[in-house]
């Protein structure tokens, strides 16, 4: 369900000629939210350390950016 969320979000963003590129930020230990950004033809760009997420204990968090072309 994710997944077709994510492709009618997009879907929505190109016939309204809303931006270039979509972006999903990610943990990359979240294997359902890469499926999501993946099956959503997504492609891995890099990861990065966050400058505003951060862990419960306080230290910054890691992600991974998934960008699409629109």
């Amino acid at each position: 369900m994710a997944t077709a969320a994510v492709r009618l979000v997009c879907e929505h963003l190109r016939a309204e000629r809303i931006g270039a590129r979509a972006a999903i930020r990610v943990s990359p230990d979240n294997a359902a939210s890469v499926g999501v950004a993946l099956g959503s033809g997504f492609v891995h760009v890099r990861d990065f350390v966050s400058g505003t997420d951060r862990h419960p204990d306080g230290t910054a968090a890691t992600l991974s950016l998934y960008l699409l072309d629109l």
